[in-house]
């Protein structure tokens, strides 16, 4: 899917893609950075909305996510404004936005994903919007340089997002710390995130169980094992099971979704990697948050909750740095 006609920024190469996926393989937790690679960018959007928690609300979403986005940016220099998506496959709900307010705000969009990126372009043809395409780690230190070299100078507000709760399936000790680098004082950031139902063991039963049916779908199994039978970790019929925990630190639920080896089984990506029988592969973690616990844990990493909005189970935040 590499078409060099449309520029993207590159500031991570295919040799360094490879060995981040290799390191996380050693570790045995597949970061969900490395899932959205090759047809599956494609077949993600095909699907996009996978989760039956999530469609009966939908419409309410979409309104809640452009009343939001509106009073946001509402008394603000768009002109000197620059939004700054990190990780790219959240274009779907900001396409929406964008058609509705027709504004002009200049655009980043950040991805691991080369064809998500691509995606994003072909899905943008029609929008005005001034916009760099950047292929990137937003961990990395390449990552913290090149941004602030072009927006330091240019934006005098730079709001950074997570939408579509994407923050679910990343580490929150690891993001907030790489957030704090990574946003200057004043810098804003807003969050998009699916919360717990309640605080039964029931309530937490019943998301159990709609992940449990989603992971058994033909899609959901695809996503699940696409990058690891490309490079012949797990075949097609790979058999995935998911567990449940209670992490203290965040108040939150964890969904992990891992393999299980039947067999010794050995791959080679720059390092020769051996899985022994039995051995467990975690492929996907999820989270259900706490709206207390979230605004208590980026407060004390330094940000300031300004503005919150509850639609159904998903809650929109915006932070500020201090």
């Amino acid at each position: 899917m590499k078409n060099d006609k449309i520029n993207i920024y590159r500031l991570n190469s295919d040799l360094e893609y490879l060995e981040g996926f290799g390191k996380s393989l050693r570790k045995r937790k597949v970061e969900q950075k490395y899932l959205y690679t090759g047809d599956w960018a494609k077949n993600y959007y095909n699907d996009w909305n996978v989760f039956d928690i999530d469609k009966w609300v939908e419409k309410d979403i979409e309104n809640d996510k452009l009343n939001f986005w509106i009073n946001i940016f509402d008394n603000l220099d768009l002109e000197k404004t620059v939004f700054i998506s990190l990780w790219s496959w959240n274009w779907y709900q900001e396409k929406r936005v964008l058609e509705k307010i027709d504004s002009k705000l200049d655009f980043i969009w950040v991805d691991t994903s080369e064809e998500m990126l691509l995606l994003l372009d072909e899905n943008f043809k029609k929008l005005d919007n001034n916009k760099i395409l950047m292929k990137a780690d937003i961990s990395s230190y390449k990552f913290f340089r090149e941004i602030k070299e072009l927006t330091f100078k240019k934006y005098n507000k730079r709001i950074f997002s997570f939408l579509w709760n994407t923050i679910w399936s990343i580490e929150n000790t690891s993001i907030v710390d790489d957030l704090y680098n990574l946003l200057n004082k004043w810098d804003q950031l807003w969050l998009d995130v699916r919360l717990r139902w309640d605080w039964t063991i029931k309530d937490d039963m019943k998301l159990f169980n709609a992940y449990e049916k989603w992971y058994n779908t033909k899609n959901g199994k695809s996503f699940l094992i696409n990058i690891l039978s490309n490079y012949g970790i797990i075949d097609n019929n790979a058999k995935i099971k998911i567990r449940m925990e209670k992490e203290k630190i965040t108040d939150s639920l964890r969904f992990t979704m891992s393999y299980i080896f039947s067999k010794k089984t050995e791959v080679d990506i720059k390092w020769k990697i051996v899985f022994l029988e039995w051995e467990e592969l975690d492929i996907l973690s999820l989270h259900a948050f706490s709206e207390k616990w979230l605004i208590d844990f980026y407060e004390l990493h330094w940000f300031k909750c300004v503005k919150k909005s509850i639609c159904n189970l998903r809650w929109q935040f915006l932070f500020e740095k201090k």
